[in-house]
């Protein structure tokens, strides 16, 4: 797999951080039988009083440390495929870390979806760093939201991190929730699929009748745009909150890497993208900043004819047919 082989290269020969403290909490369940190490109910304290449930997860029987791949992400999958991305990260010789956003999982916090994810990811690596099995070496990949809190990661850059590798990444603010000051609908019953509940509300967030027609009431209606809400019976706190900063004030700026921000970003870093990525502009513009503030960073771009997903999945079917 060529990222992880990207990610172990860095990680391997870049040199040991500094760390700082920091509070955490623990909790854990073995595998009857399992090669693996699984530390499933971790819960890290962040400096100011959040809390982040992660899980952990090494080959038994490692004894010296090792580089860690961590993901981080408001995507709660835990059952199904994110412990099988752990458990692939440790076949290639990782630990493998998966933190869920501020709220989710067993978090207690409240689920403010982009607000707290920079800092966050910051106390997320420092706990990382100074765990024995990690060599202080630490490498973030993932894509869309997971893309964005690579870049919010890197905003406030810890000396452990050592690489990042987005796939489509969003910015908020500047293609999701809105793009151009024109707020995109599909954002609004994606704040009930990731913030009604600590996993994924799919129920809703798969109603596509519901949604649809209450597009097209507001359209028939005339109604301001802020009432959007009001006519799909819902009372929709995120997409209030997002729709109060139409312009791409320090509410949006704060959250990602902005202007002389990307100046101190000298990691690695190796973005995917897509033709058809509907938020193409986002994760170039990481890219296009980045190189305008900090052009001796090591910086790589692979795009191809791929949508946003198909970007995450290594392409589709349709697409190599037509390219090939």
């Amino acid at each position: 797999m060529k990222v992880c082989t990207f990610i172990l290269i860095l990680l391997n020969f870049l040199p040991m951080p500094t760390v700082r403290a920091q509070q955490t909490l623990w909790g854990s369940q073995q595998e009857k039988g399992s090669i693996y190490s699984i530390q499933d109910s971790v819960m890290i304290r962040t400096s100011d009083g959040g809390e982040i449930s992660a899980m952990v997860v090494l080959k038994k029987n490692v004894n010296i440390p090792r580089p860690v791949v961590l993901q981080f992400t408001i995507y709660v999958r835990d059952q199904g495929r994110d412990m099988q991305s752990l458990k692939e990260a440790a076949d290639r010789g990782y630990v493998g870390v998966m933190a869920y956003t501020r709220g989710k999982r067993f978090s207690k916090s409240e689920i403010y979806p982009y607000e707290t994810d920079g800092k966050d990811a910051y106390d997320v690596i420092d706990w990382v760093s100074r765990q024995p099995w990690c060599n202080g070496k630490i490498g973030m990949y993932g894509g869309s939201y997971n893309g964005f809190t690579q870049w919010a990661a890197a905003k406030n850059l810890h000396p452990a991190l050592k690489t990042i590798v987005p796939y489509v990444a969003n910015r908020p603010g500047m293609g999701l929730p809105m793009e151009n000051n024109i707020f995109i609908n599909s954002n609004y019953e994606w704040s009930f699929y990731v913030g009604n509940n600590k996993y994924l509300d799919n129920k809703t967030g798969d109603d596509r009748k519901r949604f649809r027609n209450m597009m097209f009431k507001w359209w028939e209606t005339g109604a301001a745009y802020h009432r959007m809400d009001s006519i799909d019976g819902t009372p929709n706190r995120l997409f209030q909150r997002w729709i109060s900063h139409p312009a791409f004030d320090k509410y949006w700026q704060n959250m990602a890497p902005y202007k002389e921000d990307f100046a101190r970003i000298h990691i690695p870093v190796l973005a995917f993208d897509g033709y058809y990525n509907d938020s193409q502009n986002s994760g170039i513009y990481y890219l296009r900043e980045l190189n305008k503030y900090s052009p001796q960073t090591p910086a790589y771009l692979v795009i191809g004819p791929y949508s946003h997903f198909g970007t995450q999945m290594g392409g589709t079917r349709g697409h190599q047919r037509i390219y090939n």
